[in-house]
């Protein structure tokens, strides 16, 4: 097994501070861009941990003070004890919330003509 710590540069054109938190990778809890992550780490290393040839996921939320007009995300090698997992190797998504009529997040239930939720 690996154990590996890397870092993400962040860039925006705007140089805001930004602020991260680190998440479960997979959760059923609703990342909308007004509420802070109750269950995320803020400012905490993010470590993986995964065997040779096993994909692992890892979540960031990251969050601005104000507007941010882009931002560049530009992972770093992954360093263990003994090993290293090349950048080059990482899979960075992309995960934007958008408005959908409906909320069909909660149920099947719900009013498509009055309703309106966001959806991570």
């Amino acid at each position: 097994m690996l154990s590996a710590l890397g870092a993400i540069a962040l860039s925006a054109t705007a140089q805001p501070s930004f602020e991260y938190a680190v998440v479960p990778a997979i959760s059923n809890i609703k990342r909308l861009p007004d509420t802070p992550p109750a269950d995320g780490a803020f400012g905490a290393p993010v470590q993986i941990i995964a065997a040779q040839g096993e994909f692992e996921p890892a979540s960031l939320v990251l969050r601005a003070p104000s507007d941010v007009a882009q931002v560049v995300l530009k992972p770093s090698d992954l360093k263990g004890k003994a090993d290293v997992i090349p950048a080059s190797a990482l899979d960075l998504k992309l995960v934007k919330v958008w408005v959908q009529a409906g909320c069909a997040w909660h149920s099947y239930f719900a009013d498509s003509a009055t309703t309106t939720c966001y959806i991570p």
